[in-house]
């Protein structure tokens, strides 16, 4: 059962897109955890890709079946290798990737290295500090689990407070 609502998902995704779209970009490439979890709703290892406009598409490389019940987005693929990864996007119709926003900040330069041999015509841009801002507004979802979160604080150390 997915965590994160879909509606909530494609919302940040929406606003995601908007900035691709302001970067002049044609995709984004979603790859470090925490950001993939925020944007689909798991952790796996996988690849969460962000086109200007249209659906996003989570290529996962392991635990392809419990990313699929934790995210409530609707394309959800597997990748058998990192190497199949162009091919796998042309298969989804996403053929356009002249220029390719990653999370600089975070990702590994052999990564990057490895993205940039896979992609040897794109041009790739830090879309880290957009990540970051996007994150930084919560929706009243995110509002909500904070609530939720600290009223189960408060209640484990009134328990922990009377023992």
């Amino acid at each position: 059962m997915a965590s994160i609502p879909q509606e909530e998902l494609y919302s940040r995704i929406r606003r995601l897109q908007r900035i691709i779209l302001e970067k002049h970009l044609d995709a984004a490439f979603i790859i470090q955890k925490a950001d993939l979890f925020y944007f689909a709703g798991t952790a796996q290892s996988s690849v969460l890709c962000v086109p200007v406009e249209g659906a996003p598409l989570l290529i996962v490389k392991k635990s392809y079946e419990r990313a699929c019940k934790e995210s409530a987005l609707e394309n959800i693929v597997y990748l058998p290798s990192y190497g199949e990864l162009p091919n796998l996007l042309r298969e989804h119709k996403v053929t356009h990737l002249d220029h390719i926003g990653m999370e600089f900040d975070v990702i590994p330069t052999s990564l990057f290295y490895t993205y940039q041999k896979m992609f040897p015509k794109a041009g790739f841009e830090d879309v880290s500090m957009a990540i970051r801002k996007i994150r930084m507004v919560k929706s009243g979802y995110e509002i909500d689990m904070m609530r939720k979160a600290g009223k189960i604080s408060g209640a484990v150390l009134e328990e922990v407070k009377n023992k």
